[in-house]
């Protein structure tokens, strides 16, 4: 009953959108998956719309050049296109435009504030731009919100999740990599790399990046050759650093775990009919089972005690990805895609911890986990405070207009001096 009410609510929780352009639309790589703001959707003939949960307009962009043609018989029609967006056009009263234009500004922009008769506190501004003739921006900003992804910004756990996404990812891989490739290096001149079911592996993490690219990328004619050399690129990327990973750790995790390997050793040798396999792939989908339903429950808990649900995506950093909602090709890709990234981050820390052991040796790594705990559980706590004060103050922002400067009163003129008395 609880989460019936983000089904009303503006802005809304979760869009909807659809993206045509004149020319082909190719993504960035490697994904090469199209969304709504990739590739840019600033290019004159490019269309650009918003939905929400119940079908209501939300955003319309459709930038034009200087060179297009005007169309004097046209116009736009503004009650229909409040009425597009579940908006009474009586309910709102014309304002000044902001002093900041909108993407893709033309030569005449509209800006109106009023409420939402579905939710009547929130003041909802409209801005509308067309140029000669022709619909080129309509934006909904509920209670004064950002605009053009400031909202992301603001957002301190977004920041957050995208802080670490940005630095900690790729610094993690570049140290295994180079570590890595400096033990594998070491194990290869010794004899004692595996390079065999290396080459397996690797091979199996190549093959998961094609399927990536084949099921959820936005495949056209003109960009096919340019997207086939990317995505062999990123292949060839993931089986070296899969290659080497695996030539690098095999061997330590051999000579002090050898019962762990067994039956990872008998999958790759094509013996899938074993017991032991059987065995070690069915403890693992138990205790894939349980961790789903550990964060099912961590996520149901709240309403369980009566109080307000958390977020849906409220399971630690992770990307808010809806991609069940756009077929059943694009969550396979979408599920081989977190199949590839799991492998080379399990590989990567893996492959730091066997360097720690060569290194520091299996008396000291007790005491350096120790230490980085302390550092981890104190940086959490530190970023735990600065999002509840960021938190707070966008709260205090958005819930008190800001007062306006007392005006400086005027300076008080001086006393005129009083004549003194004399006898004449």
């Amino acid at each position: 009953m609880r989460w019936r009410s983000l089904d009303e609510s503006r802005p809304p929780v979760v869009t909807f959108w659809y993206r045509e352009s004149p020319v082909d639309m190719v993504a960035s790589a490697p994904g090469y998956r199209v969304s709504s703001e990739d590739p840019p959707w600033r290019r004159p003939g490019a269309v650009r719309i918003e939905l929400d949960g119940r079908g209501r307009l939300v955003r319309v962009d459709a930038p034009v050049g200087r060179g297009t043609p005007a169309d004097t018989t046209a116009s736009v029609d503004v009650n229909a296109l409040f009425r597009a967006a579940g908006l009474a056009w009586t309910d709102f009263e014309p304002i000044p435009p902001p002093t900041t234009a909108p993407a893709g500004a033309g030569d005449r922009r509209l800006a109106f504030r009023g409420l939402d008769r579905s939710a009547p506190p929130n003041p909802v501004d409209v801005e509308i731009v067309t140029f000669e003739g022709r619909l080129v921006s309509f934006v909904q900003d509920v209670g004064g919100g950002a605009r053009d992804g400031e909202a992301a910004t603001r957002d301190p756990s977004r920041r957050m999740t995208a802080s670490i996404q940005g630095a900690l990812r790729p610094t993690l891989y570049l140290a295994a990599l180079l570590l890595g490739a400096w033990l594998a290096r070491r194990n290869v001149r010794a004899g004692r790399g595996d390079t065999k079911r290396a080459s397996r592996v690797a091979s199996g993490a190549f093959v998961l990046r094609l399927l990536v690219w084949l099921l959820s990328g936005h495949h056209t004619l003109g960009s096919l050759t340019e997207q086939l050399t990317a995505v062999l690129a990123w292949g060839l990327y993931d089986f070296v650093f899969v290659w080497i990973s695996y030539v690098a750790i095999e061997p330590s995790v051999r000579r002090r775990w050898p019962r762990v390997l067994t039956s990872w050793m008998r999958l790759l040798d094509g013996r899938i009919d074993d017991a032991r396999v059987g065995r070690e792939l069915l403890i693992g989908c138990l205790v894939g089972t349980a961790i789903s339903l550990a964060v099912a429950g961590h996520q149901a808990a709240p309403a369980w005690l009566g109080a307000p649900p958390g977020r849906p995506d409220n399971v630690g950093f992770v990307e808010d990805e809806l991609m069940s909602l756009l077929g059943v090709r694009q969550e396979l890709g979408q599920l081989f895609l977190l199949f590839r990234s799991q492998l080379l981050v399990v590989m990567a820390f893996v492959v730091i911890l066997v360097v720690a052991l060569v290194v520091l040796g299996p008396q000291r790594l007790p005491e350096l986990a120790r230490t980085l705990g302390k550092a981890m559980a104190e940086l959490r706590r530190q970023t735990n405070d600065v999002m509840e004060e960021f938190q707070l103050q966008a709260m205090l922002d958005d819930e008190q207009p800001r007062r306006p400067a007392k005006p400086t009163p005027p300076p008080v003129p001086p006393t005129p001096a009083k004549p003194e008395s004399g006898d004449a």
